[in-house]
């Protein structure tokens, strides 16, 4: 039973309702730290999205060596740009090109995510969602945030240099603390669904089991 594509599936469905559809009290301030947040994305877009994606990456596995577990050959392989021979670069994993093109994409999301800061109530349900999908990629916690968060900080001061001013520090945190805390809303929810359809699915074969043990076979007794 594809358990996890049926996640995503009812998810997009909409047929369980949005956890958060109002802004919680941290979204609502979000205008007031909105201007500064923006105002320093600038820097990363100038400096290019596959090029913070490549210190990004390489900056979380030097602080957490761990992470790299997830990010297997296939799924780098998705990833990888056949236009040019990538294959071969891709035994070193502080350097390979399919690592520097998904923290790029996902760079862009975050750049996405920015841009919606205005209004929140619109980007609370795509975070959630976001989140739900995540669920695809392995047991990420409230840890694994907590360490992107500290990576995207360290490379937010490298790219933005003085204009990183402790305002603009402090406007992140509190940015980035409602962006993880609705994308773990979504990810729990995505662990509610799943164990309940794993239940469904067991309920279902239960059934069927115990349907054919009742047919009878047309032999006379």
């Amino acid at each position: 039973y594809p358990v996890r594509h049926a996640v995503e599936k009812v998810a997009v469905q909409h047929d369980v309702a949005p956890m958060h559809l109002q802004p919680t009290k941290p979204a609502s301030e979000l205008s007031v730290h909105a201007s500064a947040v923006q105002a320093s994305w600038v820097h990363v877009r100038r400096f290019g999205y596959d090029q913070m994606g490549e210190i990004m990456y390489r900056t979380l596995f030097e602080q957490a060596p761990a992470a790299k577990g997830f990010f297997p050959r296939e799924v780098r392989a998705k990833y990888q740009s056949w236009e040019v021979d990538e294959a071969n670069g891709e035994g070193d994993l502080m350097n390979s090109p399919a690592l520097r093109h998904l923290f790029g994409k996902i760079i862009a999301k975050v750049g996405e995510c920015v841009t919606g800061l205005h209004d929140p109530v619109s980007l609370t349900p795509r975070l959630r969602l976001v989140g739900m999908r995540h669920i695809n990629y392995g047991a990420i916690e409230q840890a694994h945030f907590d360490i992107v968060g500290n990576v995207l900080m360290d490379n937010l001061r490298t790219v933005c240099g003085e204009d990183f001013t402790p305002e603009v520090e402090f406007a992140w945190g509190m940015v980035y603390k409602f962006f993880a805390g609705i994308m773990l809303q979504g990810i729990q929810e995505a662990k509610q669904l799943e164990a309940k359809a794993q239940e469904e699915a067991k309920t279902q074969e239960k059934a069927f089991d115990d349907s054919g043990s009742g047919v009878s076979t047309g032999a006379d007794d």
